[in-house]
């Protein structure tokens, strides 16, 4: 939810003396090593030659429609701890910001979409059969798009899940038959979710 994964930030550059102003446009973290570069005056010539994010001088500077920039952020999550990998994708349509959240390949659990804008605490989700409507399936379809042109999460979700299982079919034949109760040992966080329904 955007209560943990918001993070405030604020940046002061004192070569600059226009008045302080709000950014909506989102960002992400991974911008902030592209911002500090430009910032920093490093030539193109001596950054990376592929860096993640962009930049977030345009927008402190006051252009909030910076090409280089795209309109939307996207984050995924894997964890051992997880029963299938997390992709989200924030993005502004029509002035408001839209969150469209994907688990797995996004058909074995509903997918969610929330109207940050209006709905911060992220209660309504738009895609429940009550909420559902042909604006609501395009601004899904629009942010599905933008999450796609960035990671085909689909196919990652399965390789982490063949990489997972892999991993513990390793671990059992590591173990050896005392598997079973060795997966009960305290400190593996995934004891109590074994013991629901383990066939």
């Amino acid at each position: 939810y955007e209560a943990s994964a918001s993070v405030p930030m604020v940046i002061a550059d004192g070569r600059r003396r226009e008045a302080a102003s709000d950014v909506s446009v989102p960002t992400q973290l991974i911008d902030i090593m592209p911002t500090i570069l430009d910032l920093a005056g490093v030539p193109a010539a001596k950054r990376p030659k592929q860096l993640d994010g962009s930049s977030l001088v345009p927008l402190v500077a006051g252009d909030s429609n910076d090409d280089e920039r795209p309109p939307f952020v996207v984050s995924q999550f894997h964890g051992c701890n997880l029963a299938a990998s997390w992709f989200m994708v924030v993005q502004l349509v029509e002035g408001a910001a839209f969150k469209l959240i994907h688990w797995g390949t996004g058909q074995e659990v509903p997918s969610l979409l929330f109207n940050l804008s209006a709905d911060a605490a992220e209660a309504r989700n738009l895609l429940a059969p009550e909420r559902r409507t042909a604006r609501v399936e395009a601004i899904a379809a629009a942010l599905d798009a933008s999450m796609q042109s960035v990671i085909a999460y689909a196919d990652v979700a399965r390789r982490v899940a063949r990489y997972n299982h892999a991993s513990f079919a390793q671990w059992q034949n590591a173990t050896g038959p005392s598997w079973v109760d060795a997966i009960h040992s305290p400190d593996l966080r995934w004891s109590a979710s074994w013991s629901n329904d383990p066939q």
